[in-house]
């Protein structure tokens, strides 16, 4: 081949046709193997798609991060408070009702014997200075002195006295007034126990 030649097939030598060339020339000589044919022939090719699908295959691949569970509030029961108990009086229960004999007196002569010159003068068995309008009971020892009792037609009144012939079934109510007390004369009443009382 002259160089005439040669340069007249140079513009056919580009990168993707040199191996066309070469394997033409070999054909021509008889060196080329068809097996060598044709791998020279088979150009390489990348699959873009298959590439794709490799790299999401790689991805889905990937550990995720584990999202840490919320944390549980625990909630710290608070134990509700027990009801108090009352304590326990001589008097009975709260609400007790009892039904007893009701008398009534005044500070006058006619109950105490004392006269208002006299020393102790409307002052009861536990110190306690009798006042107008008080609701006072002189009531026997099963009833501390603080007790309140609830009695029918009298009100609510306060254990503050005693007396030698009242006991635990007799009340003695006192009044300011002596007709008051003698309109109240002797009767059966209902007492209830508001409020068991202790010392004063």
């Amino acid at each position: 081949m002259t160089s005439k030649e040669w340069r007249m097939m140079a513009p056919i030598f580009t990168i993707t046709g040199l191996s066309r060339i070469i394997l033409a020339l070999l054909i021509l000589t008889g060196l080329a193997h068809p097996r060598f044919e044709s791998q020279l022939l088979a150009e390489p090719a990348i699959a873009p798609a298959a590439t794709e699908v490799r790299i999401a295959e790689v991805r889905a691949t990937e550990v995720q991060p584990e999202k840490a569970e919320p944390e549980k509030k625990m909630v710290e029961k608070i134990p509700a408070e027990a009801p108090r108990e009352s304590v326990p009086s001589r008097a009975g229960p709260r609400g007790l009702q009892v039904a007893l004999e009701a008398s009534a007196y005044t500070c006058g002569l006619e109950s105490t014997g004392k006269r208002p010159v006299d020393p102790g003068y409307c002052v009861t068995a536990s110190g306690y200075r009798l006042r107008p309008g008080d609701k006072v009971v002189a009531m026997g020892k099963k009833y501390p002195f603080g007790t309140q009792v609830m009695i029918p037609g009298y009100g609510l009144a306060t254990v503050r006295d005693r007396g030698s012939a009242i006991s635990d079934r007799h009340v003695d109510l006192y009044f300011e007034r002596l007709e008051d007390a003698l309109r109240w004369g002797r009767r059966t009443v209902t007492v209830t126990v508001v409020f068991a009382g202790g010392k004063e």
